[in-house]
């Protein structure tokens, strides 16, 4: 049940992505780092970029904000705790 409603919520964002670079419009926004974070884990939920090309795009656009290796090598990321980290 879960899985299939991450899943359709996958295909809302993708689609919403085939019009707007970024999940809020044309500008990064915390919407984009809300919706990393558990893209970013997606495989658990059992989630795939397959077939959806602007999912891809914006993923690696994500990918490439230069903060983003560091708050994934971050100690309180691997331990589960809260980080804040300036990534605008």
């Amino acid at each position: 049940r879960y899985q299939g409603e991450t899943d359709r919520l996958a295909e809302v964002i993708d689609a919403h992505l085939a019009r707007n670079e970024w999940c809020a419009g044309n500008d990064y926004t915390i919407a984009d780092i809300a919706h990393f974070g558990w893209f970013w884990r997606r495989e658990f939920a059992g989630v795939s970029f397959n077939n959806r090309p602007t999912l891809v795009r914006w993923y690696a656009a994500m990918e490439a904000r230069p903060v983003v290796p560091v708050a994934r090598c971050s100690p309180n990321m691997k331990q589960g705790r809260k980080v804040q980290l300036r990534l605008l």
